[in-house]
């Protein structure tokens, strides 16, 4: 009978052990490379001055916030590239947002965002060039920070099944 109880309790904590969720130390100790891209629209004065333009990541829902300022935001019809490093893993990323912090308007063609272990330059590519208004050269977005425009946009992930 002491046979059968204490087989049985092994067997109930390997039960109860298996429903703890693990992470391996390595990913929770991770830093991650975010580069977060910006087609500029090449219609006339879509460009902003260096400073203006900031990136928000938001993780854990929208508890967590990191931003930065985006580069290279002075010139019509360029890329805008700009890297982020964080200890956040990409897989509790939920919201990518661009916001416009001066009456400068700023046009979007196209967004995109990888994320990759520090040190790494092989990207996987979250966002993969979301157009938020057009995809002609200068079609895209205004965001500015007045009554008629938007100061933002924002793009919701999914890194869940990553």
């Amino acid at each position: 009978m002491k046979i059968k109880r204490w087989l049985s309790t092994i067997m109930a904590m390997c039960i109860f052990m298996s429903l703890i969720t693990c992470m391996p130390v390595s990913a929770a100790a991770q830093e991650w490379t975010y580069c977060l891209k910006v087609q500029i629209s090449d219609a006339k004065d879509s460009k902003s001055k260096d400073g203006n333009i900031k990136g928000y990541l938001y993780f854990n829902g929208e508890e967590d916030e990191e931003v930065f300022t985006l580069q290279n935001t002075k010139t019509s019809g360029e890329m805008s590239e700009t890297t982020h490093t964080s200890s956040r893993a990409p897989w509790t990323l939920d919201k990518v947002t661009i916001e416009n912090v001066t009456t400068d308007a700023f046009k979007i063609l196209y967004v995109s965002l990888g994320v990759a272990k520090k040190g790494s330059d092989s990207y996987r590519w979250i966002i993969d060039e979301i157009y938020p208004d057009g995809n002609g050269t200068k079609d895209g977005l205004w965001i500015e920070k007045n009554k008629k425009r938007s100061t933002t946009y924002s793009i919701n992930v999914n890194t869940k099944d990553a």
